[in-house]
């Protein structure tokens, strides 16, 4: 069962830095997503998938790398980033202003 209540913005092959935090993430994680160029940070959230495309238990761990569909936190969020999202662009995941990880975006949904 998804983890969000709105529909996938985009989906993304995400791979966490494992020297930029004392813990492994798990689905439910939340972090930001900064673009290239641009000093915002988007609320932007992962639903972490298995080999199936289904979304994987809420807390299960998270390994490297691992495919997501990413929710923007609400409408205005992903009005914000329409059009400013490619397939083939890396995405910084961050949490305040330390990288943790890359996303790169595979496919669009409604975004």
């Amino acid at each position: 069962m998804p983890l969000y209540w709105n529909s996938p913005a985009f989906e993304v092959e995400v791979t966490i830095d494992r020297t930029a935090r004392t813990s492994p993430i798990a689905n439910g994680y939340r972090p930001e997503v900064k673009l290239e160029g641009n000093a915002s940070l988007y609320p932007v959230y992962p639903d972490f998938l298995d080999d199936a495309g289904e979304s994987i238990d809420r807390d299960a761990i998270v390994e490297n790398p691992k495919r997501a569909i990413m929710h923007p936190l609400s409408e205005e969020v992903r009005e914000l980033l329409r059009g400013r999202i490619k397939v083939g662009q890396v995405i910084a995941l961050v949490e305040g202003s330390k990288r943790i990880g890359t996303a790169t975006v595979t496919v669009l949904h409604d975004i």
